[in-house]
């Protein structure tokens, strides 16, 4: 954000409209000069242009004006990255018109292809910032009663076969920004024929607080989406969280231990303890011990035996202090806990690039290795993944996984050469023969032009979004290391920022730690 928009929001309303307007024209000036440029200096500039003019105070007919120009970028730039913060603008600043091109520019012709169909999971985060209520209105008439009427007319004719995840995005907005007077739009859609409708309108409901009812029905629902959906909800009752901590699906299982977690210290604790020890699950024990660690600050593992003795040693009148402990312990600091480990390892050419101590990247890589098996239970089993242009998996010995004995050897006997498959290492990865609980990612650069089955991706948010959804039913937590061992110049450098972007990405989303090595 530039200077002149940090002063705009610091006056915040009583900013001068003549000044908007002139700041506005200079900037689409500024844009139209870029528009046609596809090289990265334009982009970037486009880029600034959008975001600059989502941050400004906008007010009147000045904000009219600022939605009258985003309308006009987010169904004609080139640029996947600029439409998409282009919608995001549009969520700051809303107007109806403003939506309705957004809406026309991510399910429209120009959204169709497989690329810029990532502009979905773009559309919740722009309605989760819309705060007028003629915006509301517009999505609840438009996108909302549309939907139930079952007349394709509209948006949702000009979306066709788009029109259902139209809708499912749009009600994970309406959950997102908890917008409890849209619960009469939303609560019909939870008894949908489409699963992943009832799934997206269950868990908006429970973000509102207004599930009660709904999420006893849920519970039960076939589709273990919605099942999952309900037992995160966090106005779920507590005696229907521990009923969906008995149900037979584990994906389900690990959404209700999730909620419990956040319940109370006196009700989760203890819950969390008793699953530990009776789940027959070992990735869903390893969620509980991981959970428990969270909340307590303690470090017991999966030994449910030392996590009772210690909750029975408690004063409960210490608690609220415990907690407050618990709450400065970053989980970088707890040991690595997991069943079966999978290690996706970088060997593209620059992993032979040098660092100041004189260590190639593949070195500290093993040394990273070597680190998380340490770290990890003795009993653990583990898989690796190498990859470059292509991909090398560690032999199998006897038709089972490897011990950690076999594991550092094999890396260190490869040689890097060619380019960095990430993606199609993540997607490998989350269905490997070993049915991971934990991956562990190592690489040293952002992906590009990476391919798998068919399908080639060039932009990071595109592979992030594809492992986020293939890995929303395995829950697989992917811990990311970054090695950047060397004195990075020129395009390394940008190089460098956009991977430490994506591994830090790549961790969150996925439940994971991030680290460096430089």
């Amino acid at each position: 954000m530039t200077f002149f928009a940090a002063l705009l929001l610091f006056f915040g309303e009583t900013a001068d409209g003549e000044y908007l307007d002139a700041r506005l024209q200079e900037l689409v000036r500024v844009f139209e000069g870029q528009a046609r440029r596809q090289s990265t200096d334009a982009v970037a500039l486009r880029l600034d242009v959008v975001r600059e003019v989502g941050h400004l105070p906008w007010v009147g007919t000045s904000r009219a004006h600022a939605a009258r120009f985003l309308a006009s970028v987010v169904g004609k730039d080139r640029s996947y990255r600029v439409r998409a913060d282009t919608c995001r603008a549009i969520g700051r600043i809303g107007t109806p018109k403003a939506l309705d091109a957004m809406y026309r520019g991510v399910f429209g012709k120009s959204g169709r292809s497989p690329r810029y169909a990532l502009l979905y999971s773009v559309l919740p985060e722009s309605l989760a910032r819309l705060r007028a209520a003629e915006d509301w209105d517009w999505i609840r008439k438009s996108v909302l009663i549309a939907a139930r009427s079952g007349k394709p007319t509209g948006l949702l004719h000009l979306a066709g076969h788009h029109a259902r995840p139209m809708v499912i995005m749009t009600i994970r907005g309406v959950g997102l920004a908890r917008r409890s007077e849209l619960e009469d739009a939303i609560r019909p859609f939870a008894r949908h024929t489409d699963p992943e409708i009832r799934a997206a309108a269950v868990r908006a409901l429970g973000r509102m607080g207004v599930a009660a009812g709904l999420t006893q029905s849920a519970l039960k629902d076939p589709d273990e989406r919605v099942r999952m959906a309900a037992a995160r909800c966090e106005s779920l009752p507590t005696i229907q969280v521990e009923r969906a901590l008995t149900d037979t699906s584990v994906p389900v299982r690990r959404m209700a231990l999730r909620n419990i977690a956040e319940r109370s210290w006196e009700v989760g604790v203890p819950d969390l303890i008793d699953h530990l020890g009776g789940d027959r699950a070992g990735v869903v024990r390893l969620d509980a011990a991981l959970l428990l660690e969270a909340k307590t600050g303690e470090q017991f593992g999966q030994d449910a035996v030392l996590w009772r003795n210690w909750w029975r040693a408690q004063d409960r009148d210490r608690t609220a202090e415990r907690r407050r402990v618990a709450g400065t312990r970053t989980a970088s600091r707890r040991a690595l806990q997991a069943n079966r480990i999978l290690f996706l390892v970088d060997l593209s050419a620059s992993m032979n690039g040098v660092g100041v101590d004189g260590r190639s990247r593949q070195q500290h890589a093993l040394d990273a290795m070597k680190g998380f098996i340490g770290a990890a239970p003795r009993q653990a089993r583990y898989a690796v993944i190498a990859f470059a242009s292509e991909l090398r998996r560690l032999p199998a010995r006897g038709g089972s996984s490897s011990h950690a004995g076999n594991v550092l050897p094999w890396v260190e006997s490869l040689q890097p050469a060619g380019g960095s498959n990430s993606y199609a290492a993540l997607m490998r990865g989350l269905q490997d023969p070993l049915r991971p609980d934990t991956i562990v990612f190592l690489s040293d650069g952002v992906p590009r032009h990476c391919s798998w089955r068919g399908r080639t991706y060039s932009e990071p948010e595109q592979i992030l979004y594809e492992v986020q959804r293939a890995n929303r039913m395995a829950m697989v937590r992917i811990h990311t290391v970054a090695l950047l061992g060397g004195i990075p110049r020129g395009d390394e450098k940008l190089d460098q920022e956009s991977a430490v972007g994506f591994l830090r990405r790549l961790a969150a989303q996925n439940e994971g730690t991030y680290r460096e090595i430089r």
